[in-house]
């Protein structure tokens, strides 16, 4: 094991406790050693489009260094250089609940903090299933649906899943798309899927074994695997924010943020409690890209802010809200309230077609009372007729 992920498991430990993390340094079992595999990573490389040349080792310790100096604002208002207080400050500071609070709770017999360190360490574990050397025939013939690290947050997921099933359906899906493909590219693509995934399968009773003895119980290898298993959708969920970001003065702006609420507050639904946590390491994951690639961060935490804001005001922006740009903030805007009138009321005053023609000047106008007195009508007569 490298002396670099002993140095990172310390750290924490020093600084927050947490048996957990400590096992982990000692604690393997006989066909299975977790740490032996994570060691693995560094034998694969990330995508240098989005991180930078380094090992998916080196980017997974990098995301659990700033996932600690996270950690130390929050518990200790402690600054690091890698970290954007002012901008962090903002983004937290809508939560009526200090995220601090809610890292301490606990979920089965461990705090959440500690769990989210454990997630953030193996959030890329999956990507040993890596196709990085079948890349260069993928883009040659231009074959669409297999990408460097397809998959790579579900086969993470299976790592920690106690649900065997979900290995079994992730195989039988496989070996039907295989049955099914034509193309020899894609054929290799599945049985090197399927081979990774009977691996996990064949490991499934020693790592059971494992987590028994770590003391990792049902409930925290569930949260941790909901969030390995999710970390990617938030990732896409930034990419749509940039869009909406790189063009906040015009249409396409406005439409990318109507379109990302709407896919967070459906996220919202589903994470529930789990919200923050995955938006959490999410951030830390996008740090590191960022900050290892020299893009710019601004952005970054304006979403960290915005998913706030989306946990925080779910009803009002069901109920016709929004979320903007103001003064390199985001701020979350009520809708109007909406006025019901009792239209049937026309139909008792005038003849249908008269009823009609009125509806349609009230329900075309912002200032109905006046457009009505424009067309020749009592304004004030017919907005009390249907107002009761």
């Amino acid at each position: 094991m490298q002396e670099e992920v002993v140095k990172v498991l310390d750290a924490y430990v020093e600084k927050y406790t947490g048996d957990l993390i400590s096992k982990l340094k000692f604690l393997q079992t006989e066909g299975w050693n977790l740490l032996a595999q994570y060691d693995n990573l560094k034998l694969v490389n990330e995508d240098p489009e989005f991180h930078g040349e380094v090992s998916c080792l080196t980017h997974s310790l990098e995301v659990v260094n700033l996932l600690q100096k996270l950690f130390n604002f929050l518990f200790f208002q402690e600054k690091s250089e890698k970290i954007e207080i002012e901008l962090l400050q903002k983004a937290v500071s809508v939560l009526p609940v200090p995220i601090d609070r809610h890292l301490n709770s606990v979920i089965g017999k461990k705090t959440r903090k500690e769990l989210l360190f454990f997630a953030c360490m193996f959030h890329d574990i999956g990507k040993l299933h890596n196709f990085v050397d079948m890349m260069p025939e993928v883009k040659e013939k231009n074959i669409k649906g297999i990408a460097r690290f397809i998959s790579h947050a579900d086969y993470g997921k299976f790592y920690f899943d106690t649900e065997l099933d979900n290995i079994n359906e992730a195989i039988k899906s496989n070996e039907q798309k295989l049955a099914k493909e034509k193309d020899d590219v894609k054929k290799q693509f599945f049985q090197r899927a399927l081979s990774y995934l009977t691996n996990l399968k064949n490991e499934f009773e020693s790592r059971n074994e494992f987590f028994k003895k770590i003391e990792l119980e049902e409930e925290e290898r569930n949260y941790i695997a909901f969030l390995i298993g999710s970390h990617m959708d938030m990732l896409n969920f930034y990419v749509q924010f940039q869009t909406a970001y790189s063009h906040k003065n015009d249409n396409e702006g406005s439409e990318a943020m109507k379109t990302l609420i709407k896919n967070l507050l459906k996220k919202l639904d589903v994470y529930k409690s789990l919200y923050i946590d995955c938006i959490l390491l999410n951030f830390c994951d996008n740090l590191e890209s960022v900050l290892s690639s020299n893009r710019e961060q601004t952005s970054l935490y304006l979403f960290l802010q915005t998913c706030f804001l989306v946990y925080l005001n779910g009803d009002g922006l069901h109920a016709g809200g929004t979320i903007v740009f103001k003064d390199n903030f985001m701020v979350f805007e009520p809708g109007k309230p909406v006025i019901k009138y009792n239209m049937g009321a026309l139909f008792t005053k005038f003849s249908k077609p008269e009823a009609i023609k009125i509806k349609d000047i009230i329900t075309k106008s912002a200032d109905p009372k006046s457009a009505l007195k424009e067309a020749g009508y009592d304004g004030d007569m017919i907005m009390g007729l249907i107002s009761q």
